[in-house]
């Protein structure tokens, strides 16, 4: 019965992943449209509406649920830094359900050459080549602009997916001196049981809950450059101990190595 069941499992993923492109292909149409017509604040919050449809029928098709904690932080008048922890695809849909309004997220150039993915991130992203400095002085200044206009930033602050078996990699300046150079508020988003459902380095994916815990938005208005580092270990050590509290909760045997943080009974 283990080929039977393996087989089944293989459907499944093969069908997911089928839904998952195939809603993009839908979809991208739609939004290269909207910002060919409208300006962009309107564009981007028509687009957002589209890519909710893609994130939610994705879910319905394949029993991938998205649920949270903490979205009673947010304040709906206020644009934030959303800085998430990255291991898994399924992370993408997650930050689609759970931030209540259109975002760009910043990613790195080469994320334009992804088939489809790249094409919609060319609308509803920021890229920058790492490499350039006058790339990232341009991205900054688009990063600015957005905020500006009251759209959500979110910064990956790993800088790439997280392939190790550590459940967090050391996190780069990028995310914390854009926060406080703007002067805008940083909300540590935690994203847990993706990599559980989709591991980075494979195709299997299971149905199940991603669980999303929203922190308390950090206020940045007071903060120097010299802040950045004290900002940066904030953010890291409560994703960190948030991960590690669902890995216990998740598996008893799993040691938490730092203080226990919110429960997940809310969810």
């Amino acid at each position: 019965m283990n080929w039977l069941k393996k087989t089944a499992w293989s459907i499944y993923s093969y069908w997911s992943f089928g839904v998952f492109f195939l809603l993009m292909a839908f979809v991208l149409p739609f939004v290269i449209l909207i910002y060919w017509t409208l300006e962009e604040r309107r564009a981007g919050k028509l687009a957002f509406y589209f890519i909710r449809f893609w994130q939610q029928t994705f879910c319905i098709c394949t029993g991938v649920r998205y649920k949270f904690v903490g979205k009673e932080h947010l304040d709906p008048k206020r644009a934030y830094i959303f800085v998430p922890n990255h291991a898994s695809h399924l992370d993408s849909p997650a930050l689609v359900a759970g931030i209540p309004e259109q975002f760009k997220a910043l990613g790195k150039q080469e994320i334009l050459k992804y088939p489809l993915f790249g094409q919609i991130f060319k609308y509803l992203g920021v890229t920058v080549d790492r490499t350039s400095v006058a790339s990232r002085r341009e991205s900054f200044k688009v990063i600015r602009n957005k905020i500006d206009k009251g759209i959500h930033i979110v910064i990956f602050a790993e800088g790439t997916m997280n392939r190790t078996e550590q459940l967090l990699q050391p996190f780069f300046d990028g995310a914390f001196r854009i926060a406080v150079e703007t002067k805008t508020p940083i909300v540590p988003m935690t994203i847990c049981n993706a990599r559980h459902m989709l591991p980075p380095n494979t195709l299997q994916l299971r149905p199940g809950d991603v669980v999303s815990i929203f922190g308390e938005p950090i206020e940045t208005q007071h903060l120097g450059l010299e802040d950045v580092a004290r900002l940066k270990k904030e953010v890291f050590e409560q994703i960190k101990s948030n991960l590690e509290t669902f890995e216990a909760q998740r598996d008893p045997s799993f040691i938490t190595k730092t203080n226990q943080t919110q429960p997940l009974s809310h969810v």
